[in-house]
């Protein structure tokens, strides 16, 4: 049982707040993906961008990467490798931290981006080998309308 259960933990708590040994967990199922999606609104992207630290190499809204490609409603997609993806949970973790230098509504934003990843890489088993294709990394919360 997890230390998480034996104390009553709710489970968003610890995906929005990870242990380092959970970060730790993280990168190295990152590190074995190949390709993955994410889709956000492109603001959400921009958060993310401006927080980035200067080795972060991941797919750019002001670059016009052809790995971002336009939906509707102002939502992208973005076509991320798996260092990417190392970059992404990185940056949003240590950005997130509250000692971190980043302004608390973007440290919101970048807890929410990091609990998104986390729910999808801690599903990849790097013992399996080859498989299934990883479900794409979905920021919309959206009610939808009926």
């Amino acid at each position: 049982m997890a230390l998480a259960d034996k104390l009553r933990i709710p489970q968003w708590k610890t995906a929005m707040n990870p242990s380092p040994l959970q970060q730790r967990d993280l990168m190295k199922r990152a590190a074995g993906v190949s390709t993955m999606k994410a889709v956000c609104h492109r603001d959400t992207w921009g958060v993310l961008e401006a927080n980035a630290p200067y080795w972060f190499t991941a797919p750019q809204l002001r670059d016009n990467d052809k790995a971002i490609v336009p939906r509707d409603g102002g939502m992208i997609e973005v076509t991320l490798s798996g260092p990417h993806v190392i970059q992404v949970l990185q940056a949003t973790y240590r950005k997130s931290r509250p000692w971190a230098d980043a302004f608390s509504h973007h440290k919101v934003v970048l807890r929410r981006i990091h609990a998104a990843f986390a729910e999808v890489v801690a599903k990849v088993d790097p013992a399996a080998g080859r498989g299934q294709a990883i479900p794409p990394v979905i920021i919309d919360d959206r009610i939808d309308a009926e």
